[in-house]
């Protein structure tokens, strides 16, 4: 596979691996206070992890994936949470020097 293919791939399932994310409620944008939150239970207080301000606030979606493609920690996070609920997209190609495990790798 060509690295400029694999590199769309990959992009693509992480873009659905966030879309998934916000379908099932494991992260929520927040309009009026401009932050991405994970969900928590209906007892607890969503925890804010992004708070946008200027440009990125017009584009919540990429500001979101860009913070998924700057923060391993995060990223490894939220993969892991989509596993767990069977919701994980596979890109079907390793992820070099990224530290985050593929499903079926």
């Amino acid at each position: 596979m060509s690295p400029l293919l694999a590199e769309d791939k990959a992009a693509l399932a992480a873009k659905a691996n966030l879309q998934n994310a916000i379908d099932y409620d494991i992260i929520k944008w927040n309009v009026k206070a401009k932050t991405w939150s994970w969900v928590t239970d209906e007892n607890h207080k969503n925890v804010k992890f992004i708070q946008l301000s200027g440009k990125a606030v017009s584009d919540p979606k990429q500001a979101l994936y860009d913070y998924y493609n700057g923060n391993q920690e995060f990223a490894m996070k939220l993969l892991d949470e989509l596993r767990v609920l069977d919701l994980l997209i596979d890109s079907g190609i390793e992820e070099e020097d990224s530290g985050i495990n593929e499903v079926g790798k």
